[in-house]
Formats: structure tokens, C-alpha cells, sequence
């Protein structure tokens, strides 16, 4: 499987229980030879963005400059007008139901 979907936001977790759970996926998906996360951590109820998605794409950053990660691109961002949207779509089509959606509730992590 190159492509995996990790559903976060329909479990409620903490932040505590949403990092373990990432950190499992990662490892997983390292061993799995999985290429490409796309998590759903969905926006937040307060308008601004939930702690979900903030810590999430938080973790992401730091792995991407730990290079734990290749690519990380935040869904309202995957579109036509960006670079790393435009490679990781044609590496993995199968991300196409999320391309130029504009969805601020996802991340898109390329392994």
C-alpha cells in the first residue's frame, strides 16, 4: 500500500494520545513501506483551528527538519499553484480526491 488515510479527529483523542498515535503510524508506515500519510485531524469547532491540527502539523514540521519525513503539505495548500502538491500527485494519484479541495482538515505527509 503506498497511500494510507489515518483518520485522527473521529477518535477525539488528547494531543498525549493523538502524538503516540502518530508516532506508531510513522513507525508503521516506515515498516510497511507505506510512501504517503494523508492524516485527517479535522479544523476545530473554534473557528481558529482545533489543538489537533495545530500540534499535528507542528510534529510534522519537526520531522520534516529531522528529515524523518520527505514532504509535508497542508491540505488547504494542496493545489495546482504548489510545487509539492503538483510531485506528490503525480507520485501517488490515488491522492486525488483530495487535490484542490481546499480542505484545512487534513495534512499530507510524504514518507
Amino acid at each position: 500500500m503506498k497511500v494510507r488515510e489515518l483518520v485522527l479527529e473521529e477518535r477525539m483523542p488528547t494531543w498525549i494520545e493523538a502524538k503516540s498515535i502518530l508516532d506508531i503510524e510513522l513507525k508503521n508506515a516506515k515498516f510497511n513501506k507505506t510512501k504517503c500519510l494523508v492524516i485527517v485531524h479535522g479544523y476545530g469547532s473554534s473557528g481558529v483551528g482545533g489543538t489537533l491540527k495545530t500540534r499535528t502539523r507542528s510534529y510534522f514540521r519537526n520531522k520534516l527538519s529531522q528529515k524523518a519525513i520527505k514532504t509535508l503539505v497542508y491540505g488547504e495548500r494542496f493545489e495546482m499553484y504548489d510545487k509539492d502538491s503538483r510531485d506528490l500527485i503525480l507520485k501517488f494519484p490515488e491522492l486525488k480526491e483530495h487535490y484542490n479541495k481546499g480542505n484545512e482538515g487534513i495534512t499530507i505527509v510524504e514518507i
